[in-house]
């Protein structure tokens, strides 16, 4: 399992994904488009009528005109998101544009694991108003901003903001007495400082063990350049067996596990490690 390298601060790498499609609204609103930050995990969310490259568009531009553009943004290979309409806009606001490897969805992990929490709370709402979970939207992504991360140890919110969140209705709240604007400035910046580097050591402690699970239940197999493979066909297992397709030649290595792999017609695809196994030669007779 190949560890990514976890931002230095926040917005510097997004994930954008959209999740749907749910019942129709009053509103018109079908889908749901999400975008998480990676260090802080803070999620960002609309709900849309429909998943196509100008809504893709339209949305990050508003994130980018609210929090600023983010460095990197993290997207699957739908259409709406390696069209020529979400490139060019995130090209003009100055992002950089990586996408995820082909039956390797995991580079993209963080906002479909939230889009699968975010089906389980709005299915509450699904099933008493249906017409209107839109408008209940805003306070489960609250509700998840301010609630505790386990790989941080913080909630998202105190990550992305340098502060701890005032909760609506909250009987605790007293009034306080507004500080001065430098001394605030300091303290805030002092308080960013630390949600952030001590947000990076906890994802990468949480990383480390994933990783040393994760690699325990894999085979250890290396491939180079050259080599004959096959790629397992994901979604088509039988009982106690694998399906493949090829077999394929490895012609490049584009990363530590991510490779470029050619059949015999001279087609190319690019493929994670996780989904290659290798082709040997059938003994003779």
């Amino acid at each position: 399992m190949e560890l990514i390298e976890c931002p230095e601060g926040v917005f510097n790498l997004v994930e954008i994904d959209f999740a749907g499609k749910y019942t129709r609204t009053v509103n018109e609103n079908q889908y749901i488009i999400v975008l998480t930050d990676y260090l802080s995990k803070f999620v960002i969310a609309k709900a849309v009528p429909n998943c196509t490259a100008q809504t893709a568009a339209e949305f990050i531009t508003e994130v980018a005109f609210q929090f600023g553009p983010p460095a990197q943004v993290q997207t699957d290979n739908g259409p709406h998101f390696i069209s020529f309409t979400f490139e060019e806009v995130l090209n003009n606001l100055g992002c950089v544009h990586n996408l995820s490897t082909p039956y390797h969805p995991q580079t993209n992990g963080q906002v479909e694991r939230f889009n699968a929490t975010l089906k389980q709370q709005l299915a509450k709402f699904q099933n008493e108003d249906k017409d209107n979970w839109d408008d209940k939207l805003p306070a489960v992504i609250y509700a998840y901003n301010t609630a505790l991360h386990r790989s941080t140890k913080f909630t998202p919110y105190e990550v992305f903001y340098g502060r701890q969140p005032r909760l609506p209705f909250d009987p605790k709240r007293k009034r306080i007495t507004l500080p001065h604007v430098s001394d605030y400035t300091q303290h805030h910046n002092r308080l960013g400082l630390f949600y952030n580097k001590q947000a990076r050591f906890n994802i990468r402690h949480s990383q480390e063990r994933a990783k040393i699970r994760y690699d325990s239940s894999r085979p250890n197999l290396k491939f180079e350049i050259g080599q004959k493979v096959f790629i397992v066909i994901p979604g088509m297992r039988p009982a106690f067996a694998e399906l493949y397709e090829g077999p394929y030649t490895i012609v490049q290595q584009t990363g530590r596990q991510t490779f470029v792999v050619e059949n015999a017609n001279g087609s190319k695809r690019k493929i994670h490690s996780n989904h290659l196994r290798p082709c040997y030669p059938r003994p003779v007779d």
